[in-house]
């Protein structure tokens, strides 16, 4: 390399030459390219630097300025990597050489930068008009901080996008909105079109379940729609009404129904957007309640009387009260029809009973109860008799002695008097029936064995009445054997008769017990349950028995506080059902399709009682079993909050329930529209006396704990108020929120 002389020739086609001395420059051509790309924060990076001219491979160098934080050259391959740690514009010199050539420096920049910042979804999920939305967006990218922002377009009335990326509040029309939101980080940004459908409130049609209708007795109920886009249609989808009813399309099913029976049918509601719902009812036609009982058994004074009346029609279980005159002295009419007591007057009694179904329909019936006077047996005392003699009083005595018995009186009504007399019976030729037959039980093998006392054998054995079922009597030797199969006491009268023709006949009793019960335990039921619940329950024996269980359970409820709540109940209806555990079975079976209980609304103690019976004996242990299960007092329960506008503001009409019977507060919070400031937002409502008043009112009564408590309120400008939420406390604590919107 450097400057150097030299001689050119030139020589043409006829020999001529041309010669000159001219300088020759010879210069170094090694050189180098940069392939820098931008670079990303905590990202890795590769730069290369692309050496040409050179002879040999080069080493590189930084000669000024400093390459981003993390990254580094490498002086053998002119190549930068690394992972930078600082964002910024770095400007750097690059020089490359070797022991003959150079090239450079070369003045050099790396940008670091965030990565790309982005965000998604563009299509948010759907929302529904009156309920809770929320949906965050997801960014990417950009330094870490975010900020969104609406650039264009509009969100849902009720909705609102927040800084932080949040698309929530409680939308208050349906349709498809699109809006621009742009999303800035660091000194990035980017916009997004947005899509969110909102649709309507779900359609709800209510009632859940349709009254009873009754034979010639005009019906109504009015079907009532919510949610949708009405205005709402209602048609008979399938089934059919009870003859003589109808549906109009506004929902009133009305008419009067002709035939008595239980139809199922559907009704489909329909809303002008489209929507449909549709729901199963039944309707139960009724006949009228009536009292089936046309008389009543006569009485007799003195003696203990029971009679039940029986009725038909209407919904059952029936009460039963005197409605105008009054039972014979000593009688009493319990409210499930029963007639009891013990009669202290004789005479002719007509009253007039009044029966009410379950449905309070009711119906009345006039009776009547004669009572008679007691029965009386005379003479006082009887003669004495001889053996083998005809004896005017009954048969001929076999046997002397002094005998002490009771006689017994029945007239045509049944009615009976004892009275107990002594006949001596000289003495004579005899024969009589030693023995005392043991008690029996079922399943059990039996043996009684009875003795001829006087007489001359062989004898002959009899009787007249009953042996328990099971057993037989041998005749020629008196005992009586074999494995009884039912309960009771079973009367007979033993007859022996010698080879002379002496006869002797002994009364006896045979008892018969049902030994061995096993326990009978309720299963699936805990001490204590949430209020509103339905509990499935069951009986379990301790194990097999040989005999079918028959058995009651009995349902009561305690409350804390106020009147009974009448859905604290069997699922099949009524506080008592009956079941049945079958021979060789330990599991109780009820005839019903779901063994339940419903706890109600109100605090207090359900108390389940069985009462069990073996073919008509009764083996129910002492004390008898029990299950108990406590509904605690607990915070109120809002189930529902509709909003109402009124010509003055508008109102707040709250249902729910509160198992302790009181509540103290409500409490008000009202949410402004945006730009609007009211005056105050928070308005506590003392409410204890409203409750006091209608939990001491028996109007509450058939409704357990529920209520609808309506708060007015007053305003200029309704549109001034997005929503309203009401807490409700009491001494057990509050309920959650409720919100409703306008």
């Amino acid at each position: 390399m450097g400057t150097f002389t030299a001689t050119y020739q030139v020589t043409d086609g006829q020999n001529r030459t041309a010669t000159r001395v001219l300088p020759l420059l010879v210069k170094d051509g090694a050189d180098f390219t940069a392939s820098l790309p931008g670079a990303v924060i905590n990202q890795a990076y590769t730069g290369t630097l692309i050496a040409t001219g050179f002879l040999t491979t080069p080493t590189w160098a930084l000669t000024g300025g400093a390459l981003p934080p993390g990254l580094t050259l490498n002086v053998s391959t002119g190549k930068i990597s690394g992972i930078p740690t600082a964002v910024g514009t770095y400007a750097f010199a690059i020089k490359a050489t070797t022991a003959a050539q150079s090239a450079g420096p070369k003045s050099l920049t790396i940008t670091v930068d965030y990565p790309a910042v982005d965000f998604a979804p563009d299509i948010l999920p759907s929302g529904v008009v009156g309920s809770t939305y929320s949906q965050a967006f997801s960014p990417v990218g950009g330094d870490g901080t975010y900020v969104f922002t609406l650039r264009s377009g509009a969100l849902p009335f009720g909705v609102m996008l927040s800084a932080s990326g949040v698309v929530a509040g409680t939308p208050a029309q349906a349709g498809t909105f699109k809006f621009v939101v742009r999303l800035t980080s660091a000194n990035q940004l980017i916009e997004r079109l947005i899509t969110l459908v909102v649709d309507s409130m779900p359609l709800e049609l209510t009632p859940a379940g349709l009254p009873d209708a009754y034979l010639t007795e005009n019906y109504g109920q009015k079907l009532l729609a919510a949610g949708g886009t009405p205005p709402y249609g209602f048609k008979l989808a399938s089934g059919a009404l009870p003859p003589g009813l109808t549906l109009d399309p506004a929902g009133s099913i009305a008419g009067v129904a002709a035939t008595a029976g239980s139809y199922t049918f559907t009704i489909q509601l329909s809303d002008s957007g489209q929507k449909q719902l549709s729901r199963i009812y039944t309707i139960n036609v009724r006949t009228l309640v009536g009292i089936a009982t046309k008389s009543l058994p006569d009485g007799t004074q003195g003696e203990s009387y029971s009679a039940q009346m029986d009725a038909q029609g209407g919904l059952a279980p029936y009460l039963y009260e005197v409605a105008e005159g009054a039972l014979p002295p000593g009688l009493t009419l319990g409210r499930t029809g029963q007639i009891t007591g013990t009669p202290t007057r004789a005479g002719d009694f007509s009253f007039l009973v009044r029966v009410i179904d379950n449905n309070q329909r009711t119906a009345m019936a006039s009776l009547a109860i004669h009572v008679f006077s007691a029965l009386s047996l005379a003479p006082d005392t009887l003669p004495a008799g001889l053996p083998f003699r005809d004896y005017s009083f009954r048969g001929a005595p076999t046997k002397s002695g002094t005998f002490t018995f009771g006689v017994l009186v029945i007239d045509v009504r049944k009615r009976a008097v004892t009275k107990n007399y002594t006949v001596v019976i000289g003495s004579g030729p005899s024969i009589g029936i030693q023995g005392a037959p043991p008690t029996g039980q079922v399943g059990v093998a039996y043996l009684a064995q009875f003795a001829v006392q006087g007489g001359r054998p062989p004898y002959r054995w009899s009787y007249t009445g009953t042996i328990p079922p099971g057993t037989g009597l041998s005749p020629s030797s008196g005992q009586i054997s074999g494995t009884p199969n039912a309960p009771g006491r079973f009367d007979f009268t033993l007859r022996v008769e010698d080879a002379q023709g002496l006869v002797a006949s002994t009364p006896f009793s045979i008892n018969v017990t049902v030994g061995g019960i096993p326990q009978v335990t309720f299963t699936n039921l805990g001490p204590s349950s949430a209020p509103g619940s339905q509990l499935s329950f069951g009986l379990a024996a301790a194990r097999p028995y040989q005999l079918d269980i028959q058995g009651v359970v009995t349902l009561s409820f305690k409350p804390d506080a106020g009147f009974d709540d009448p859905a604290v109940q069997f699922a099949s209806g009524g506080r008592s059902m009956t079941f049945n555990i079958g021979a060789g079975s330990t599991v109780a079976g009820f005839g019903v399709p779901q063994v339940a209980l419903q706890t109600g609304t109100v605090a207090g103690l359900i108390t389940l009682t069985l009462s069990l019976n073996v073919d008509g004996v009764n083996v129910t242990p002492s004390p008898a079993p029990v299950q108990t299960i406590r509904i605690d007092a607990a915070a109120p329960v809002i189930t529902r909050l509709d909003l109402n506008k009124t010509t003055s503001g508008f109102e707040l009409v709250v249902y729910g329930f509160a198992t302790s019977r009181q509540v103290a507060q409500a409490l008000v919070k009202l949410a402004p529209a945006p730009g609007v400031t009211l005056p105050a937002t928070d308005y506590p409502i003392a409410v204890s006396q409203v409750f006091t008043a209608w939990y001491g009112d028996s109007a509450s009564a058939p409704f357990g704990s529920q209520f609808r408590l309506v708060l007015p309120f007053a305003v200029s400008d309704p549109a001034a108020i997005v929503s309203a939420t009401v807490t409700l406390s009491n001494a057990q604590g509050s309920s959650g929120p409720a919100t409703a919107s306008f």
